[in-house]
């Protein structure tokens, strides 16, 4: 009597299915990380009310627009600001005797601290809104460095996607300046292209630190496009210096450490899902193939017994047969 042979494979995965199921399991952790990241790229929001007027700065720069800076409403001049600005004209001729000092495409030097400290002095004499007024906001990358001193200490107006911020100590100085920031970032129109924003009083909780990224609203004097070295070879950026407004994103600000440890702990996990799917797997081939080579499993446990009766009963005529 014959008696089929056992299927003593896993009930829910034959075959290459327990492969698939392992593919489909890492493809999804790898979609999941993949969305995050997007996520985490576009969860840094600017405020409510600047991104419609950010929107309509863009396309006046898409379509090469040269409208020229808004005009101070009466009553928010020079009149409302605590001291001298750009807008006294006393102020203005001093400075452009200061300019005839700066050099682009060099670093920062002492003969060009005294405009660097008056563009400072003017920033702190006024306020965000009193700036970003009368800012210009169509002014492109390439135009500041191509056109550095028809641009000099002009109020320029950015969005920036900041990457790096520090603070030191400042020294003796004509604004009164006790700590400096800094901050490296890049607009949506810059791309990769980094500017160098300077100012003198941070946002409360703004975060600093030499790996973030947060969105700013950035207004300021442009000085010079200064050089620095880079990793790869000399560069150069535009420097600016003016106010700043931090907007925390829904993300709680985290930087960008913290989302890269966050994104091998995802990976990490999926790998040890796959690992233990894998081990599984390989465990219950093992099973299966022992199992196989049990007789009970081609004749059954019934046919195993009748087996061992008919030695037993019928044994060999002498050892060689036995043998």
């Amino acid at each position: 009597m014959e008696h089929p042979r056992r299927d003593l494979s896993p009930a829910l995965f034959r075959g290459r299915e327990l492969t698939h199921w392992l593919t489909m399991i890492f493809l999804l952790v790898v979609l999941g990380m993949i969305i995050f990241r997007a996520r985490d790229a576009g969860t840094s929001q600017w405020p409510a009310e600047d991104r419609q007027s950010f929107r309509q700065d863009e396309n006046r720069v898409a379509a090469g627009s040269q409208e020229p800076a808004q005009s101070v409403p009466a009553g928010t001049s020079a009149a409302s600001s605590v001291g001298p600005t750009d807008e006294d004209p006393e102020e203005a001729d001093a400075a452009r005797e200061q300019f005839e000092a700066i050099s682009d495409r060099q670093p920062l030097a002492p003969e060009e601290m005294p405009a660097y400290w008056r563009l400072m002095k003017w920033s702190n004499n006024q306020s965000f809104g009193q700036m970003q007024r009368r800012a210009k906001r169509d002014v492109l990358y390439t135009q500041l460095w191509e056109q550095p001193e028809k641009y000099r200490g002009a109020l320029i107006e950015l969005r920036l996607h900041l990457q790096r911020a520090l603070s030191h100590a400042a020294p003796e100085n004509s604004a009164d300046v006790k700590t400096v920031y800094e901050a490296w970032g890049w607009t949506d129109e810059s791309k990769s292209l980094p500017y160098l924003v300077v100012f003198s009083e941070r946002p409360p909780q703004m975060p600093l630190g030499p790996d973030i990224r947060e969105n700013v609203t950035f207004v300021g004097y442009f000085l010079k496009t200064m050089a620095y070295e880079a990793s790869d070879k000399p560069r150069a950026a535009p420097l600016l210096i003016g106010r700043v407004r931090w907007q925390a994103s829904r993300a709680g600000g985290s930087s960008a450490a913290d989302q890269r440890g966050l994104f091998w702990w995802t990976l990490l996990g999926g790998g040890l899902v796959l690992l233990v799917g894998v081990g599984a797997w390989i465990y219950r081939r093992r099973v299966a193939r022992a199992a196989a080579l049990h007789p009970t499993t081609f004749v059954g446990e019934d046919g195993y017994k009748d087996w061992l009766r008919d030695i037993q009963e019928s044994p060999p005529d002498d050892a060689s047969e036995r043998w």
